[in-house]
């Protein structure tokens, strides 16, 4: 009996155990469902950056109705007014990494080609134009302005049998559709369909005859480009240091407010979006600012007065040509001056600011922070182009970032270069380079300078040596004579006038032709420490 009794009690020790560990887990559980609930809850509500890190790609609605082809639209590649002056020298240019051409082949009058020529796939870029066709400056094959070959020089046949072999579609190039509309030349990728170029990308025609166009190339991609145009409150803080031309003061962390509004207005369609946000510094506490991204290129800002105008082209995987449009002032007195001594001063303006060590910094300072970005984000992605990196947007200023990114992964795959056309020349280091490539060789005023530069450069050269030999000869005559010889020194002044000239114009080609190396910047030379 007793022995029962010890059994029975050992029982039901062990049912109270057994039910006081099943209350303790079931508490717990309803605990940690609860808190999970009340963490789901407050993310459903408050506009946090952990409720962003849980939206993945999966979590938002991919457009499978009306997708948004990147090889299908109008692409800005240069402006008008930086073609009236090609001559028979053919321009070489990228659009979804592919290398394209364009001549002109009559008076106001451009063709774009595919920048390989079908013989022996030189670039055509490095021909020249004669008559109305491009020649291909490797074997001399002549391709007229809708890409057909219409001279083979070594062919030894009849002209009968040159032209029936000219005929064949092997032995044509490429040629792409073009537009002139809103001060810019447009080219599509779509050779058997283009669509019509919508009027919302120009810029209207009175804007652009009075403003001027600034085209640059950054080592960047498409994607970092766009949204740092989204993003405003960056300024104050990478670009410490250098002057807010708008506001006239300096770029400062403590010059910065948080923005309190950054709503999207209307909804974000394969077409676009518009934002509206308020003031980001304390300068400007008045100001309601607009931006609109129209794809494929455009980010319009609207400002109280004026609008200013980008056009983001991808060129390259790492690689993004930015044609801007600001206003100009009007300055009356500077109508009275001459022609080409105005525009001998703008250029030497123009040349001086490009060059200056401020302007060096600013886009510097931009392009050292989102050259680390690409590389990482394309790190994180294994290099795939189609694959769309949200960012954490705990606050109202990543409203512009966050609508961007929804945009590219539910109307955009991704970016242009998931298109299965574009060509991807390499996912792991940029291209550097230097600043007559990032905006010389597109600038009609420091092409100008430099032209000026090296004619300077020719005639100082040789003055100096003239010069030089004269004050000798006549320091020897003098010499002879035993009289004095100001004459003499006076040559030698004159020679090492022309020294100065020629250093001069060196330095003006060496200023254009400046690297931008980003691995060998130290950053305390772009970034205020």
């Amino acid at each position: 009996d007793h022995s029962k009794r010890r059994v029975l009690k050992l029982q039901c020790d062990m049912k109270k155990t057994s039910s006081l560990f099943y209350l303790v887990l079931t508490a717990h559980s309803a605990v940690a469902f609860g808190f999970t609930c009340l963490l789901q809850n407050r993310q459903r509500h408050l506009p946090l950056a952990s409720s962003i890190t849980q939206e993945t790609e999966s979590t938002i609605d991919v457009d499978e109705a009306a997708p948004f082809v990147w090889s299908k639209q109008w692409y800005p590649v240069f402006p008008l007014a930086h073609l009236e002056k090609i001559g028979n020298k053919p321009v070489a240019f990228k659009v979804l990494g592919r290398n394209l051409v364009l001549f002109e082949h009559a008076p106001g009058s451009i063709a774009v080609f595919s920048d390989e020529c079908p013989h022996r796939h030189a670039p055509l870029s490095t021909g020249k134009v004669v008559g109305c066709s491009l020649m291909c400056r490797f074997h001399g094959w002549q391709f007229d302005k809708d890409g057909s070959c219409v001279s083979i020089p070594m062919f030894p046949g009849s002209d009968s049998e040159r032209e029936k072999i000219q005929k064949r579609d092997a032995f044509s190039v490429a040629s792409y559709p073009t537009r002139r509309a809103g001060g810019l030349l447009w080219v599509c990728l779509d050779r058997e369909s283009p669509p019509d170029l919508s009027p919302a990308v120009l810029v209207p025609e009175s804007i652009a005859e009075k403003a001027e166009w600034m085209v640059q190339t950054f080592p960047v991609s498409y994607v970092s480009m766009v949204e740092n145009s989204l993003d405003p409150t960056h300024a104050p803080f990478i670009h410490q240091g250098v002057r807010d031309f708008s506001s006239g003061e300096n770029f400062s962390p403590d010059g910065a407010t948080p923005i309190k509004r950054f709503e999207l207005l209307g909804p974000s369609t394969i077409n676009g979006f518009t934002l509206e946000h308020s003031p980001y510094q304390k300068n400007s506490s008045n100001v309601t600012v607009q931006r609109q991204f129209l794809p494929p290129c455009l980010q319009k800002t609207s400002l109280p007065g004026y609008d200013i105008y980008l056009y983001f082209l991808p060129t390259g995987l790492r690689e993004t040509k930015v044609m801007s449009l600001f206003p100009l002032p009007s300055i009356k007195f500077m109508e009275r001056f001459p022609s080409r001594m105005l525009r001998a001063v703008l250029d030497a303006t123009h040349y001086l600011y490009y060059t200056s060590d401020v302007a060096h910094r600013f886009f510097l300072q931009d392009s050292l922070t989102m050259v680390g970005q690409d590389s990482r984000k394309l790190h994180s992605t294994n290099g795939d182009a189609s694959k769309v990196v949200l960012d954490l947007a705990p606050s109202p200023a990543d409203v512009g970032i966050r609508t961007f990114q929804r945009w590219l992964r539910k109307f955009g795959h991704g970016g242009p270069f998931s298109d299965p056309t574009a060509v991807i020349d390499s996912i792991t280091e940029p291209r550097f380079i230097t600043l007559w490539e990032n905006h010389g060789k597109n600038c009609p005023r420091c092409q100008r300078m430099l032209a000026r530069a090296k004619l300077i450069e020719k005639l100082s050269h040789r003055l100096k040596g003239l010069t030089l030999f004269c004050s000798v000869i006549t320091g020897f005559i003098q010499s002879f004579r035993g009289s004095k010889s100001f004459l003499a020194w006076a040559g030698l002044l004159v020679s090492l006038m022309f020294l100065c000239l020629e250093r001069m114009a060196v330095q003006i080609y060496e200023k254009l032709h400046r690297r931008t190396d980003i691995p060998e910047i130290d950053v305390s030379d772009v970034y205020a420490y």
